[in-house]
């Protein structure tokens, strides 16, 4: 996990992250304390093999702290969809300007809409317990959600900068981040009803060259589960306990991941790049 600073302006932090700066908690293998805090927001970069796309909702101030990454220990989260949206967030956009470009392979850039792109926190890949926010924005929403096919993202390096606003963010360099290589996952888990509920499943892969660390996701009928290995890892097991919680219906996927940390007035900000193998 790589350090990018980046200074705090007219008292707005600005959080290009899932979380920023509080209480520590990180990755197990990453070499540094990852972060979560009050204040932040979220950016998600996505390669699949189709191309990528990058989400991004950043956050002036936020009621709560951002569900944390947890250590990559091989530990599963359980998540019921019971709990879906029983935390209330309300937070406040961030301007950033306009629009966000991200340079590397390709250039593109994401202008800002109203659209919602909450759902990229609370879906899978994403960071435990997400499922359980209901996140409320004062005032506008500002949020950046694009993409584009036929570039492969895997295993490149890239660049995110935003357009300036005089009343909030300046014009810049938000992050620079790697995406890990490819990974390669047997079909095994990947349809619904793979994983029985009550069985332990023993999932495997290969790639993802670089990753910080492998998050493998299970999702069921009555729950879903985030459990998180080591960079060196090719396979996890997911106990039965974890799998008699998901349910019916159940599958799992694996992506690699890398986490840049950005440190912002004194606060530590996170990006994720993910390496999905779904298409």
């Amino acid at each position: 996990m790589r350090t990018f600073p980046f200074a705090r302006c007219e008292g707005l932090a600005v959080a290009l992250a899932l979380a920023a700066g509080c209480a520590p908690a990180g990755p197990a293998d990453s070499g540094e304390t990852a972060a979560t805090g009050a204040e932040g927001g979220f950016a998600v970069f996505r390669a699949n093999r189709e191309g990528f796309g990058l989400v991004a909702n950043l956050y002036a101030s936020a009621s709560a702290a951002l569900p944390g990454l947890p250590a990559a220990d091989g530990t599963c989260h359980v998540t019921p969809h019971t709990d879906a949206g029983s935390v209330p967030l309300s937070v406040t956009d961030l301007d950033v300007g306009a629009s966000l470009t991200l340079s590397g392979p390709a250039t593109f850039e994401a202008a800002g809409t109203a659209d919602s792109v909450d759902y990229v926190l609370e879906g899978f890949h994403v960071v435990p317990a997400a499922e359980t926010l209901a996140i409320e924005h004062d005032g506008a929403l500002v949020a950046f959600n694009d993409g584009q096919a036929g570039t492969l993202g895997f295993g490149t390096s890239w660049t995110l900068e935003n357009s300036g606003a005089s009343d909030g963010v300046p014009a810049g360099t938000l992050a620079r981040f790697d995406v890990p290589g490819a990974v390669d996952q047997p079909a095994d888990y990947l349809s619904a009803g793979s994983v029985t509920p009550g069985s332990p499943a023993t999932v495997t892969w290969a790639g993802g060259a670089g990753a910080d660390h492998f998050h493998v996701y299970v999702g069921g009928r009555d729950a879903s589960a985030d459990c998180y290995a080591v960079a060196s890892a090719t396979s996890l097991v997911v106990p039965a306990a974890v799998t008699a919680q998901t349910g019916a219906d159940g599958f799992a996927t694996v992506s690699a991941e890398t986490v840049t940390a950005i440190e912002v007035g004194g606060r530590r900000a996170h990006l994720f790049a993910i390496a999905d193998n779904l298409d």
